[in-house]
């Protein structure tokens, strides 16, 4: 068994990224999330469900709609 560091391969980046866009982008690659909504209630539980592995996707939480001001997306 050998094993290696990101960095061993650095020189293959952006062959990577482009391939792995190009695999999310036509569905050959999925990933899963878990999305808790508002800010009070759902940042605390979707902490503790991450630390008793509860979920076993990325977690995130939504505090808002994006919204447009002054002409950035925020």
């Amino acid at each position: 068994m050998q094993g290696f560091l990101v960095t061993d391969y650095e020189h293959r980046r952006n062959e990577f990224f482009n391939e792995m866009k190009a695999w999310l982008k036509n569905g050959q690659l999925k990933y899963l999330k878990d999305i808790a909504e508002g800010e009070n209630q759902a940042t605390p539980q979707a902490f503790i469900d991450m630390l008793q592995s509860k979920n076993h996707r990325k977690q995130l939480v939504r505090i808002a709609e994006q919204t447009q001001v002054a002409g950035n997306e925020t």
